[in-house]
């Protein structure tokens, strides 16, 4: 048998001890980081698609990549796209596009 002996902490290691337990504790993030980070993860994905306009007789047709949105209104299609700069993930699930970028 094995008589091993297992040297008590100094008070210096516990005081380290108790420290780092503290130190570790991690705090819980916001809704609106959580929203940003969502937001930031879309418009990194968005920057390589290509955004076209391609105006009709009436209203416009708005490209997004490979996936054409009609618009009856231009300017229902310019708020439409300013929105998209601002919250893509807002917009993008919106038009039903979100399922393709994951």
């Amino acid at each position: 048998m094995i008589n091993a002996h297992v040297p008590k902490p100094t008070d210096v290691e516990q005081d380290l001890s108790q420290c780092l337990e503290e130190t570790l504790v991690c705090k819980p993030i916001s809704d609106e980081r959580i929203q940003n980070m969502i937001d930031k993860k879309y418009f990194e994905i968005l920057k390589r698609w290509e955004i076209k306009i391609q105006p009709l007789d009436r209203g416009c047709v708005v490209s997004f990549g490979y996936k054409n949105v009609g618009f009856e209104d231009i300017d229902i299609a310019m708020g439409t796209i300013r929105e998209y700069f601002d919250k893509p993930a807002k917009v993008l699930t919106e038009l039903g596009f979100d399922k393709d970028l994951l």
